[in-house]
């Protein structure tokens, strides 16, 4: 991926269609090519586990957003703020570049305290502010759980969109799964695969029972009492939990709220 973001559909001939939306996709984000059809290449996002296909969340992205490769490098620069900057030099008025989302992972060049060398998809160099990024060997790195939920928490206000994984657009498994991402921690890409595949992402997830559930807890939830998992949020604390939700985007609120209408079908947690 060239670019900040792209939008993955089901088939060219539904772009725009917002049901037809299947996921999006970051600067730098790998996929894996599989046939074309003018304009157009058919991918599967080999970063978002799904149990649709194995080699990763499958779709059709527009072919000029993608480059060939990908630049290797021992760190890595993740961005871990909602949106960045990357400009062709260290100055705060330097030419700008383009923008990236959270969780945007870059090889490193070099770095200082003030910044960060970057390396792009197609080749190019940039510059990020260094607060903006947190440097990591092989793309992970250790992590402090106060930063975690304080970029949960950073990420309230950004409005829901089917199929959405961007800092600037959301659906509930697309939160949780950018969110964790950003932390080196793999989710499936779906909701129901996140409660019941947690494997795909790396098996970190450990099953926790209806009322041990505590802060970053994932629960999933269904329209029916048995039914389908259809959506799902982290427990916050004292009584209030953080999702994106269709009404009103990524919010903090009561997780009272939300039961009214929901039926608990499973907990994981994936934390240290």
């Amino acid at each position: 991926m060239n670019v900040q973001a792209a939008k993955v559909w089901d088939d060219p001939a539904h772009e725009g269609d917002y049901w037809s939306l299947q996921t999006e996709l970051i600067t730098g984000e790998r996929v894996r090519v599989l046939a074309q059809r003018g304009d157009w290449s058919q991918i599967v996002a080999v970063e978002q586990p799904t149990s649709k296909d194995m080699r990763g969340y499958p779709g059709w992205v527009r072919s000029a957003s993608l480059v060939k490769g990908w630049p290797t490098g021992e760190r890595w620069a993740i961005v871990m703020v909602k949106t960045t900057l990357v400009r062709e030099g260290q100055a705060a008025d330097a030419v700008k570049m383009m923008r990236l989302n959270l969780d945007t992972r870059l090889p490193v060049v070099s770095s200082d305290v003030d910044a960060v060398h970057v390396r792009l998809p197609d080749g190019r160099t940039g510059w990020l502010a260094a607060g903006d990024v947190r440097l990591a060997a092989g793309r992970e790195d250790a992590y402090s759980l106060d930063h975690f939920y304080q970029t949960a928490e950073a990420l309230t206000g950004v409005p829901y969109v089917w199929g959405g994984t961007t800092s600037a657009s959301l659906d509930c498994a697309g939160f949780t799964y950018r969110l964790f991402h950003a932390y080196g921690i793999t989710l499936a890409r779906d909701a129901n695969d996140q409660a019941l595949l947690a494997p795909l992402g790396g098996g970190q997830g450990m099953l926790v029972a209806a009322g041990a559930e505590s802060r970053g807890t994932l629960v999933f939830t269904a329209d029916r009492q048995n039914g389908p998992v259809t959506h799902v949020f982290m427990v916050w604390g004292n009584g209030q939990i953080i999702d994106a939700e269709p009404q009103r985007g990524v919010s903090i609120h009561p997780l009272a709220e939300l039961m009214k209408s929901a039926h608990w079908s499973a907990a994981r947690s994936f934390l240290p």
